[in-house]
């Protein structure tokens, strides 16, 4: 039994409002909202979070003793295990025993949420002259980025000059220093947006988006982990819809346009005082969990080099904390240069999970109207966003380049002068590259010449993805007719899978986590190269992967459901190939 005694500071105003002025009955019915919803409430949000975690991925499990038959306490496949785990050097804190025990000078992870300003000088006449500015917020960006998020399950290994594998997940030495970015824009590298100014650690997510963007990516030394797995998914999937569902509750639901989002928004907090407890509760609970993977030393008596409390427990890890904070500023930079690259608008400032715009309006409807769907903040919605802004065409054509291009035997070239002579050798003159890129004739004589080195941004994208498209095609070819003759290929995805089928059948459209085999045939279809101007649609519906998933996984076959006329793949959190 838990007890909340309230005079005792039981339910924290910051992470309860309003609670100490509720009636019991209210707190009664708020304190059993989120045990149903979440967790039975013990200590503070921050350590409900926490414990959600192990109770959705409990370290044992009950196995069988071959020798004597007998049921015992085994380790729990995907769990933290039983027993506190050291982290390497740089995730640690100054204080940890690691670091104090081995005089360990080599810096440390700075995976933290943005801070930044824009420099005033970079605005333009017709952004001073807007009157208002905005604050548009992503919905618990935290939680989305939980989402599929793959982390080290071992000990930290030490590596000497390895190659990146955006896969592993680890803490990376890097030099970013030398990437140029738009000044519009923060660096994705750092929480204060500033670029960075020599080698650094960086977690997996923040170095995978540097190789993303283009950029050379040569680690100097890492400390990695071999055991992975997407810990938190559950944990992720329980707050998801315990959010969803208390906003609905308070009448902001998922499927209102902007103007009714925003004012089923201003009058929620009016409709039910518990349940807004309760909201508010959860987000503390999700921020919360988060921070206490990295709780600090507490009390004045406490000395550099002893071990505290918390690192008694195996939910320490700092690793899995910057994991988190790496994705969603990750997802946050990406948002900012879609919304960039669609509209010509960029922020004023960042906090967190918050972006700032100038707008003609006091209304975000303002804003919106300047923006376009798809771009990044429009439509406005009450559902945590899915951890990549990519629509599920554009994913899945992703996904099949990534599959293409572990097939290469060298990689493309990386200098813009060793792009361009490439282009010239595959398309035959400067007006056809020209063309390709959309540039002048005269522009493609100074990049081929080096006169010019830092084309814009948009261009420098054009140039990479034209080069891949055209890299080492018969080795493309090969192994597309190895793959066809020789059984298909393997999807594994995590994606809201839509089908026309009863509601509340298993064929239902819901979330669902697959890995499926697919036949030659699904090889083939998808092995067409994509045309320009792939499709925006957020849902992949008659494409060849969603009819082998039909045939395969929901129709066995034909074993069942064969009254299935459509599937359709949306919200892709992430889609992966092999063949």
């Amino acid at each position: 039994m838990q007890l909340a005694i309230l005079s005792w500071d039981a339910l924290d105003e910051r992470s309860w409002p309003g609670a100490a002025d509720m009636e019991p009955a209210d707190i009664a019915r708020a304190l059993g909202i989120y045990a149903q919803r979440v967790i039975t409430p013990r200590g503070s949000t921050a350590v409900s979070g926490l414990e959600l975690m192990t109770a959705l991925r409990p370290p044992t499990r009950a196995v069988q003793d071959p020798a004597t038959g007998n049921w015992v306490s085994g380790h729990h496949p995907g769990s933290l295990g039983t027993q506190p785990m050291d982290p390497a050097p740089p995730e640690a804190t100054p204080g940890h025993p690691v670091v104090v025990n081995s005089g360990w000078r080599g810096g440390f992870l700075n995976e933290e949420a943005y801070q930044w300003v824009r420099d005033v000088n970079l605005l333009t006449d017709e952004e001073c002259t807007l009157p208002f500015a905005v604050g548009l917020d992503l919905n618990t960006a935290f939680l989305a980025s939980t989402a599929r998020l793959v982390v080290g399950l071992s000990g930290p290994e030490h590596f000497v000059n390895p190659p990146f594998n955006p896969k592993v997940p680890g803490s990376w030495l890097v030099d970013l220093s030398h990437n140029e970015l738009d000044p519009r824009l923060p660096s994705p590298f750092t929480p204060t947006g500033e670029r960075p100014t020599g080698p650094a650690w960086y977690q997996t997510h923040t170095v995978a988006y540097a190789q993303q963007l283009g950029y050379n990516v040569q680690p100097l030394e890492a400390y990695l982990r071999r055991e992975t797995g997407a810990y938190l998914d559950p944990w992720h999937d329980r707050l998801k819809t315990a959010y969803v569902d208390t906003l609905a509750d308070l009448g902001v639901t998922v499927d209102l346009d902007d103007r009714q989002f925003l004012a089923a928004l201003e009058r929620h907090k009016d409709v039910d005082p518990a349940l807004v407890a309760v909201l508010a509760a959860i987000k503390a609970t999700i921020k919360g969990g988060v921070g206490k993977l990295r709780e600090r030393p507490q009390g004045r008596h406490y000395k550099e080099g002893e071990r505290w409390p918390a690192l008694q427990r195996p939910t320490w890890r700092p690793d899995i904390r910057a994991a988190v904070i790496s994705k969603a500023r990750v997802n946050m930079h990406r948002k900012l240069m879609n919304m960039a690259k669609l509209t010509g608008l960029y922020p004023l400032a960042l906090l967190s999970d918050c972006g700032v715009y100038p707008s003609p309006g006091d209304s975000p409807l303002a804003f919106l109207r300047r923006a376009r769907p798809g771009s990044g903040w429009s439509p406005l919605t009450a559902s945590p966003p899915p951890p990549k802004g990519a629509d599920a065409v554009g994913e899945i054509e992703d996904a099949i380049e990534r599959a293409d291009r572990e097939a290469f035997t060298r990689e493309p070239p990386k200098t813009l002068k060793g792009q361009i002579g490439f282009l010239l050798k595959q398309l035959k003159t400067t007006r056809a590259v020209a063309a390709e890129l959309g540039v002048s004739q005269r522009s493609v004589e100074r990049y081929r010449k080096g006169e010019h080195k830092h084309p814009p941004k948009d261009i420098q994208q054009k140039i990479d993805a034209a080069v891949r498209a055209r890299w080492q095609p018969q080795v493309r070819k090969r192994r597309r007719k190895q793959a066809a003759s020789t059984g298909g290929i393997t999807v594994e995805t995590r994606a809201r899978f839509g089908c026309t089928a009863p509601i509340g059948t298993t064929d239902d459209g819901r979330f669902r986590r697959l890995t499926v085999h697919l036949p030659r045939r699904t090889r083939s279809a998808c092995s067409t190269p994509a045309t320009p101007g792939r499709a925006t649609s957020r849902c992949a519906r008659s494409s060849p992967i969603a009819d082998g998933f039909k045939e395969v996984y929901f129709q066995d076959g034909g074993a069942r459901a064969m009254g299935l006329s459509d599937v359709a793949i949306n919200d892709i959190d992430y889609l992966d190939l092999d063949f």
